[in-house]
């Protein structure tokens, strides 16, 4: 019910030129959850939401699912057909914390890859990009819906 009403309010005349994607839960834990009942419910709320804005480019904003944290390639052939599916990623990446902070950012971005400065700073260009690249190539529409770069240095 939420997602619809969500959906008939940015569907109004003053706010459809204005909300361009639609990103309708944030950070699901498919790998606790499981990627078939995040699967399921990525696939009620897209039906859900274009029962309400229509099908076709001019009716809607692109809809954005989140990778789920079981990598963004996993996605890359669900839901063959729906209309304007964007996948999200949320990357980021940390550099060392000391004390009390390294364990409160651990327990925030615990699976993230750390280090200096200098050993993270090409990561974006690196392995940011390629991931980009081949999620374009294999479906289309993505976006870094949060990113960071999170240095304490």
């Amino acid at each position: 019910d939420y997602i619809r009403t969500l959906a008939q309010f940015i569907a109004q005349p003053e706010y459809a030129p204005v909300v361009q994607m639609f990103g309708f839960i944030n950070e699901p834990r498919a790998n606790d959850i499981g990627q078939r009942a995040v699967g399921s419910f990525y696939h009620e709320a897209h039906n859900i939401i274009r029962e309400v804005t229509g099908f076709g480019e001019g009716n809607g904003p692109f809809l954005s699912v989140h990778d789920g944290f079981i990598g963004i390639s996993s996605w890359f052939n669900f839901l063959p057909g729906a209309d304007r599916l964007a996948l999200d990623q949320h990357p980021y990446m940390v550099s060392h914390f000391v004390g009390a902070e390294l364990f409160a950012h651990r327990q925030i971005f615990g699976d993230q890859q750390t280090g200096s400065l200098a050993q993270i700073a090409t990561r974006p260009c690196s392995m940011w990009a390629q991931q980009t690249r081949d999620t374009t190539a294999q479906h289309g529409m993505n976006s870094a819906g949060e990113w960071s770069a999170a240095p304490n240095e």
